[in-house]
């Protein structure tokens, strides 16, 4: 795989870190966890103002960032739209305020808003608690608990108005036509934005220098794909031409999409073997989680590895390679497929 493209400027820890291709600003904001300590968001020049890609949280800190933005190296030029690749907060937090404070139009595709409103809504924690308790979580894990008001806290609000956006709807943005291309994987319905006219990706978190994209089931969703969805992401994304650069949510932008794409698949597969294996040892997803991670989880680090666990599990039975039943007392149990 090709180096990372440094910035034209030397990178700095938060705020404007250049141009990485004409008309196209890099903005790093901050995150409170690690390894994504950060998130990228892309400017892209649209006449007398701009276009934005994500926008990080709704806290003070990103509030403060942009608004030092504006007043430098935007020189005031508005914010014309925006466009949120999926509905976890650090891409969705500040949409209500640009709509409100900047009058940009808000656009995201509308799987992804209907998340976002359930997740900002009422909900009932103890039903969504049964679910992962039925999958072996302890009933006195707050984890799920801990999921909603982390967002509530990070999402302040969702824009009044969302245009939607359809997959293969074409956007001319700066003089150049923008394709979105909807995956799923990461999220049901991941909006990443592709410009052929200068070879350019921004590929929000579906594809990462160096992270490996989580792959989450939905506790409301039992019917979702998420790792079949994932798989066939990449191969569409492969096929793009190899000169182009991606721009992610977290890392450094790069080229070698093909390669990244291949290796995406490869770990996750690697993946799944790792599940496969650990059925016979353990036959909760709870009870998995030890076997494959070699530790203890907790808070949202748990949360995030028993939804991946559970994807590649429904997609391990969905390949009949696993089994999958609901004992006397409403356990979902797996172990491995046995053929006659």
């Amino acid at each position: 795989m090709n180096a990372p493209l440094m910035p034209t400027t030397s990178l700095v820890s938060f705020g404007l870190q250049g141009e990485v291709a004409p008309g196209v600003l890099w903005l790093r904001l901050p995150l409170p966890f690690k390894p994504e300590d950060h998130i990228n968001v892309w400017l892209l020049e649209d006449g007398e103002g701009f276009v934005l890609v994500d926008t990080g949280l709704a806290d003070a800190e990103s509030r403060l960032l942009w608004e030092a933005a504006q007043n430098s190296a935007l020189g005031g030029r508005p914010i014309k739209r925006v466009f949120v690749t999926h509905h976890h907060p650090d891409h969705i937090g500040l949409a209500a305020w640009f709509a409100t404070h900047h009058g940009a139009a808000i656009h995201l595709p509308a799987r992804e808003a209907e998340l976002a409103r359930r997740l900002l809504g009422v909900q009932d924690d103890a039903a969504l608690k049964a679910r992962y308790a039925a999958h072996g979580m302890p009933v006195e894990a707050d984890f799920v608990e801990l999921r909603h008001r982390f967002y509530r806290e990070h999402v302040a609000a969702l824009p009044d108005e969302i245009f939607s956006v359809e997959d293969e709807a074409r956007f001319v943005i700066g003089g150049v036509e923008w394709i979105a291309l909807l995956a799923g994987g990461h999220t049901p319905a991941h909006l990443l934005l592709h410009c052929p006219a200068r070879q350019l990706l921004i590929a929000g978190d579906h594809i990462l220098p160096e992270i490996v994209t989580n792959i989450g089931a939905l506790s409301f969703d039992p019917d979702a794909t998420p790792v079949a969805d994932y798989f066939a992401s990449l191969e569409r994304l492969a096929r793009l031409p190899a000169d182009t650069l991606v721009l992610p949510a977290h890392g450094l932008p790069f080229h070698g999409l093909q390669a990244r794409s291949e290796a995406l698949a490869a770990i996750h597969h690697e993946h799944l073997a790792r599940v496969l294996a650990a059925t016979a040892h353990a036959d909760t997803v709870w009870g998995l989680l030890p076997h494959i991670y070699g530790r203890e989880m907790t808070g949202l680090a748990a949360l995030l590895a028993f939804n991946q666990t559970k994807a590649y599990l429904d997609h391990l039975v969905a390949q009949r390679r696993v089994l999958s039943e609901q004992d006397a007392a409403g356990i979902v149990r797996y172990r491995p497929f046995l053929a006659d």
